[in-house]
């Protein structure tokens, strides 16, 4: 909606603006008072931080559709709906999986601020635990196995991106 609407995007993007620029370690404690010690708040943690690249590039997909094709298919008779679904949405993918090469590792960092600020279990909890025990082994293990799980993430998201994005010529290249 906010591709489509100057208005919406003039009242939404101050308020996105706000959620990127608050220290999300500022919000997780907030996230864990509100809605207890659980899956939740990191969840929403993790969400928080990843949401906002995503927001913004596929906007950006969603404009970058050739003018002159939706031209034609408007003079077509073609439906907004169509237009969305033939023309812009495969403009907005490579957009769209860019950001999620961006957004899949945030995504971890997002689910271990959650855990350092609202867990009884997980890889934060661990780091938290281990740092205060000055258990440097651990920290060490708990920094390597996270670096691992936001490559693992990026990985995923290259390989999805190979499969439904094939034809673009970003892929090809790579």
């Amino acid at each position: 909606m906010i591709a489509r609407s100057a208005l919406l995007e003039d009242v939404l993007c101050p308020f996105l603006n706000i959620i990127r620029v608050t220290p999300v370690i500022a919000i997780a404690p907030l996230l864990t008072i509100w809605f207890g010690h659980g899956l939740t708040p990191m969840i929403l943690v993790s969400a928080l931080i990843a949401f906002f690249p995503i927001i913004v590039t596929t906007v950006l997909g969603l404009r970058s559709a050739d003018p002159e094709l939706v031209s034609l298919m408007r003079t077509l008779n073609a439906s907004e709906a169509q237009i969305l679904r033939k023309n812009r949405m495969p403009s907005a993918l490579p957009h769209l999986f860019a950001s999620f090469r961006v957004s899949a590792p945030l995504a971890v960092i997002g689910a271990l601020v959650g855990e350092f600020v609202g867990a009884s279990a997980g890889m934060g909890f661990l780091l938290v635990s281990a740092r205060s025990r000055i258990d440097t082994e651990m920290v060490f293990l708990m920094v390597v196995l996270s670096a691992i799980l936001g490559i693992l993430a990026f990985s995923a998201v290259v390989a999805l991106e190979g499969r439904y994005v094939r034809w673009h010529h970003s892929v090809l290249s790579v």
